[in-house]
C-alpha cells in the first residue's frame, strides 16, 4: 500500500522533480542552434480566409535577424523585409526610406534562437513572464526560491515545466517540454497564445544541437495564423552576413489585408 502511495504521488505533475531554472534554460537554448546560422523558409497561412504569404528567415542568432516576406493580394505581389538588430527593427516606407522602430512586445520568435541561458531569462522579463529579480536564480549560490515561478503542468497530454506568475489566471507563460526542453505554448501580456508543434532534429549528431517546431499556430481574436517551416538549412555566419542589412532605396510594397497588416505590425 505504501509502496502503490509513492509511487501515484510520483506520477503526479506536483511532486516530480522540478530542475532550477538555470538548468532548464540552459538545455533550452543547447537546442538552437550553437553558433550557426541560419535560413529558414515558411509559408504563413490565414484560416479560413485562403490568404497565405512565403517569408524567408535569416538568423545570426536572437538578437541578430531578418526576414523576407512576399505574398500576392488579387493577384498583384506585394514584399517588404524587416531586420531584428539591438532591439530595433529596420523596414522601409513605400517611398524605399529605411526607418527604425521599437520592437514589439509581442515580438516572440527570439524564443527558439537564444544561445546563452540568461539572454533567454531577460527576454521572458520582458516579455512580463518572470520577474525582475528572477535573475537572482541564475547567479547567487543561494538563490531564492522559483517554486512560485516554475510548475510542473500537463499541455496536450505530456507533462511540461509552466513558467511564470501565477497571481492571475491569465498573466503570461511559457511552457516547456519536460523531456525535450523546447518550447510548447507561450501566452503574451496581450492574452495572444502562440502554439509550437511537430519538433525536428536538424542535427544528425549525438549533441543534437539543433531543433525547431515545424508548425506555429497564433490565435487572436478571431483570427488564426498558421505558420509551416518548408526548409530549414544550418549554414556559416558568413554566408548570410550581407543578408542581414536593409536593401538602400528599396521601396516596401505591403498587403491591404487587415489580418496580415496586423500580423506582421504585432508578431513580426
Amino acid at each position: 500500500m505504501k509502496l502503490f502511495l509513492l509511487l501515484f504521488f510520483l506520477a503526479q505533475p506536483g511532486f516530480a522533480y522540478v530542475p532550477k531554472i538555470k538548468t532548464i534554460f540552459t538545455k533550452t537554448v543547447d537546442k538552437n542552434g550553437g553558433n550557426k546560422a541560419l535560413v529558414i523558409k515558411r509559408k504563413v497561412e490565414v484560416r479560413d480566409e485562403n490568404l497565405e504569404a512565403q517569408e524567408t528567415w535569416y538568423i545570426a542568432h536572437a538578437d541578430l535577424m531578418k526576414v523576407v516576406v512576399s505574398g500576392k493580394e488579387n493577384g498583384k505581389p506585394w514584399s517588404f523585409e524587416i531586420l531584428y538588430k539591438k532591439g530595433q527593427r529596420q523596414t522601409n516606407t513605400i517611398q524605399g526610406n529605411t526607418k527604425s522602430f521599437p520592437l514589439s512586445p509581442e515580438f516572440y520568435e527570439p524564443l527558439l534562437h537564444f544561445r546563452n541561458p540568461h539572454a533567454f531569462m531577460n527576454k521572458l522579463i520582458r516579455m512580463q513572464v518572470l520577474p525582475n529579480w528572477s535573475t537572482r536564480l541564475m547567479v547567487e549560490r543561494e538563490p531564492p526560491s522559483q517554486k512560485n515561478l516554475v510548475q510542473l503542468d500537463r499541455f496536450k497530454g505530456s507533462i511540461a515545466y509552466s513558467l511564470g506568475s501565477n497571481s492571475t489566471t491569465n498573466s503570461p507563460h511559457i511552457w516547456l517540454q519536460q523531456d525535450g526542453f523546447n518550447l510548447q505554448k507561450v501566452r503574451l501580456a496581450s492574452q495572444v497564445e502562440v502554439e509550437f508543434d511537430d519538433y525536428r532534429d536538424h542535427d544528425e549528431r549525438e549533441t543534437k544541437e539543433l531543433t525547431q517546431p515545424e508548425t506555429q499556430t497564433i490565435q487572436w481574436n478571431q483570427s488564426t495564423v498558421t505558420v509551416r517551416t518548408t526548409s530549414l538549412e544550418a549554414v556559416p555566419y558568413d554566408k548570410i552576413k550581407d543578408q542581414l542589412k536593409i536593401a538602400s532605396g528599396k521601396p516596401s510594397q505591403l498587403p491591404s489585408h487587415a489580418t496580415f497588416k496586423a500580423f506582421y505590425s504585432r508578431f513580426r
